[in-house]
């Protein structure tokens, strides 16, 4: 049972994991490649700044501020249980994995909004395509194989996750050991608390 949560868990995070960061991250690049914004440098590597952390420091901090009477708990009017909930189990690690690496993916995909030709959205502005127009028939579509790119190495990680569901409870995979486990997880339980080396 707990191997096949862990899939049903694997399963969940690759959907909501890419329709949450890819989203964000192409929101945040286009106002990060827009002319009017100043200090665009300095956002960008704002952004990019928690893909530094690594992933246990990033889950260590997120239990500080996700947890029972932690930062989240003295700010908010309202108590979630983020972590000793079952039902929030999943969305925390997805929090913690967006947090690292939404700035991640907003520098790949200015990287391919800069490479989108001027001239060739200039001329649509000239024939009366709104900005919205332009970016939904003209950018979209020249930014589809970086969005696809993005998809796939998102996805991939989204498949590995670990560290997460691993330090963000005292006991891995969340409140119960099963609600945000995954099947590296599970391999690791089995292996390293277990001792079923087999």
């Amino acid at each position: 049972p707990s191997v096949q949560q862990a899939f049903a868990n694997d399963a969940w995070y690759l959907v909501v994991n890419n329709l949450f960061q890819i989203p964000i991250a192409l929101g945040v690049a286009v106002l990060l490649d827009a002319k009017f914004l100043r200090g665009r440098s300095i956002a960008r590597a704002g952004f990019f700044a928690p893909n530094l952390v690594s992933g246990v420091v990033a889950a260590i901090i997120f239990s500080i501020i996700l947890g029972q009477g932690g930062v989240l708990d003295s700010v908010l009017p309202f108590h979630v249980g983020w972590l000793t909930s079952t039902d929030f189990a999943k969305p925390a690690v997805i929090l913690v994995g967006g947090w690292r690496w939404i700035g991640y993916w907003v520098i790949i995909l200015l990287a391919g909004l800069q490479q989108v030709p001027v001239e060739v959205k200039e001329s649509a502005s000239v024939e009366g395509a709104s900005p919205w127009q332009i970016f939904l028939f003209i950018t979209l579509p020249l930014l589809r194989p970086i969005l696809f790119f993005v998809l796939i190495v998102n996805s991939i990680g989204t498949l590995q996750i670990f560290e997460e569901p691993l330090l963000l409870w005292a006991n891995p995979g969340g409140p119960d050991g099963l609600a945000a486990t995954t099947p590296v997880l599970e391999i690791y339980k089995a292996a390293f608390i277990q001792f079923d080396m087999g």
